[in-house]
């Protein structure tokens, strides 16, 4: 082996090693590696990456609303008949675009939280909605309904004051609107007049509005759902995204004991790392904290994520679960299925469940006509790429049900044809789905640590590949030296020309021709030619020539000595007196700059009658 080809057998066994060594620390170190780089980019602060995506929303979000249409309501006034179920029948969607913005209020390095308004718009969008906004709909009279509900406790004095004023208000079970006011725009009622001018001492709740509407007084505010206060996760990442405390409380008034903690996501960040268990997130549409289960992978847009979805256990009450006894602040629990959020709504009788009691207890679909749940429909689920807990997809569906109770005192209510009914007023549907504002992104977080591993490993298996071809090499030079050495240590054994011609034609008959030729070339022994030798021909093996050899580009001086083969010698003989020549010759090479020399040839001028058989 010459000087070079040892440098680069050297360099090639450094860059194998070296390639082992950092393809098997980036395939151990590259998840803590792209964690770091990956909470590094979560933190909220100012001017982070997140910070821009969290407090305007660039992804498009939607609310479908769909209201149930009372066909049947005046039968509850006529007492010549039998009372049937309420008939409805669904209208809708009428769908507005959501824009939602952040308040920044403050930033509070002490315990890494910010706090904050969130300030949401609705604009209509015709195309979408199936339907007008000045659509009719008869539903039930919620100001009536809540008035009674909220006195149910009173005394007979203030019962009776409240009946009066129904009466000569000429108040109905049943009041139609439309779609608009019922939404947004709300509508003037004269009992909601009247309690704005009684006594703090005589209402027990104070209702801060001057009209009714699901969704009154909402649009363009960035108080209504309040203040907000969530962890950055600059002390700890684990924390991203989670609610530290709601209206500057982490406990509400509207449930007690564990129902009124301010836990969980606060709806924009999950925690990252998430596993296949459960999220838990704040709804201030409900004022408590709502727990999804984890239901199956799923693939968006050739993202990976976790699907966590609202199943028969999210409206629970204490029937089925003894925990959930604090869910119910009206004192009696409803059904499974629909949980009691009427101290979170200014005591209106309001019961929120999925939209046509999706999950929920037979009953409630059995007391009213045009309920029919659709899993595809009807169920809540938000979808997160789980290494970062980013939201890639959400589809949120409640339905607002209104307690109808059979009560003497109103003759309104007297003729209601069940003692109770969980009445269905409204659900919407707000959804979300990320798109190439942040896809990109989130798709690269996704695929990062695969394709880290990947490329470890390539790194790991490229320099293996290098020491074993090497290792190959090394054996393979080795084992020819260690044939040589055997043929060196051979000595000629003359035979006789007629066993030399029989040794070609018996059972061990090999080809002398094919046999020397493949061992010559292999040593680099070759056929002279007048082009490359120039021959001073005495005929003597011994005799030693100086040559002028073109080889490689280079002009080489070069001792050429002329090798007689006999036929009267074996193959082994004449490869060994091959060697022995080949070292002899070695040793008495003269180079210029250490240049490797032309190869030995076989001078076939020398006459000699096995030459020409064997070459």
């Amino acid at each position: 082996m010459t000087a070079r080809q040892s440098a680069a057998a050297i360099a090639a066994t450094v860059a194998g090693v070296v390639f082992s060594i950092f393809g098997t620390f980036l395939y151990v170190l590259w998840p803590s590696i792209f964690n770091s780089i990956l909470n590094s980019r979560l933190i909220l602060a100012p001017g982070s990456s997140s910070f821009g995506l969290w407090e305007v929303t660039p992804i498009p979000m939607y609310i479908e609303f769909y209201v149930f249409n009372w066909t049947n309501s005046e039968d509850v006034y006529d007492e010549n008949r039998n009372i049937s179920r309420p008939k409805l029948v669904e209208l809708g969607p009428y769908v507005f675009r959501e824009h939602r913005k952040k308040v920044i209020k403050e930033w509070c390095d002490d315990n890494s939280t910010i706090t904050f308004l969130q300030n949401r718009t609705w604009h209509y969008e015709p195309e979408l909605s199936k339907g007008s906004l000045d659509d009719l709909v008869t539903t039930v009279n919620v100001p009536a309904i809540t008035a009674t509900f909220a006195m149910r406790n009173a005394n007979i004095l203030i019962k009776f004051a409240l009946s009066s004023a129904i009466a000569a208000l000429r108040t109905k079970v049943h009041t139609t609107k439309t779609v608009r006011e019922f939404i947004f725009d709300g509508y003037s009622d004269p009992l909601l007049n009247l309690a704005s001018i009684v006594p703090a001492s005589v209402v027990p709740v104070q209702i801060p509005f001057d009209k009714f509407g699901w969704f009154y007084s909402r649009n363009g505010s960035a108080t209504y759902d309040g203040v907000f206060n969530m962890y950055t996760g600059v002390s700890d990442i684990n924390k991203f995204g989670k609610i530290g405390e709601w209206n500057y409380m982490n406990h509400t008034h509207f449930y007690e004991s564990n129902c009124g903690k301010v836990n969980g996501s606060a709806g924009e960040f999950f925690n990252p790392y998430q596993d296949k268990s459960s999220i838990s997130l704040f709804s201030s549409d409900v004022c408590r904290t709502l727990t999804l289960s984890y239901k199956e992978p799923t693939v968006m847009d050739g993202i990976n994520g976790y699907r966590y979805w609202g199943d028969d256990t999210m409206f629970d009450n204490k029937t089925t679960n003894p925990d959930n006894w604090c869910f119910c602040p009206s004192g009696e629990c409803p059904p499974s299925g629909a949980i009691d959020v009427s101290s979170c709504k200014f005591g209106a009788p309001a019961f929120i469940s999925f939209p046509h009691f999706y999950h929920g207890d037979p009953s409630y679909r059995e007391a009213v006509e045009g309920m029919h749940p659709d899993p595809n429909l009807h169920q809540l689920y938000i979808d997160l790429e789980p290494r970062s807990g980013i939201p890639m997809q959400v589809s949120a569906a409640m339905q607002i049900n209104i307690l109808l109770e059979r009560r003497h005192e109103y003759g309104f209510l007297k003729n209601l044809p069940s003692e109770k009914i969980y009445f269905p007023c409204i659900w919407f549907r707000q959804t979300a789905q990320i798109d190439e504002s942040i896809g990109p992104m989130v798709r690269m977080v996704s695929m990062l640590p695969s394709v880290g591993s990947i490329v470890s490993l390539v790194i790991l298996s490229t320099g293996l590949s290098i020491i074993v071809i090497l290792g190959i090499c090394l054996m393979t030079r080795v084992c020819k030296r260690d044939e040589d050495s055997v043929v060196l240590n051979a000595s000629p054994t003359p035979i006789s020309t007629s066993a030399g011609m029989n040794n070609r034609s018996d059972g061990r008959k090999r080809s002398m021709k094919s046999l020397l030729h493949a061992y010559f070339w292999r040593q680099k022994v070759l056929p002279c030619d007048e082009e490359r030798v120039v021959k001073s021909m005495n005929g003597s093996s011994a005799s030693k020539k100086s040559m002028a050899n073109s080889y490689n580009g280079k002009i080489q001086s070069v001792v050429i000595t002329p090798i007689t083969l006999s036929s009267e010698y074996s193959y082994d003989s004449a490869a060994a007196l091959v060697q022995n020549t080949i070292r002899s010759r070695r040793s008495s090479q003269i180079s210029n700059k250490g240049e490797e020399m032309a190869p030995l040839c076989i001078d076939q001028d020398v006459k000699s009658a096995a030459v020409a058989d064997y070459m």
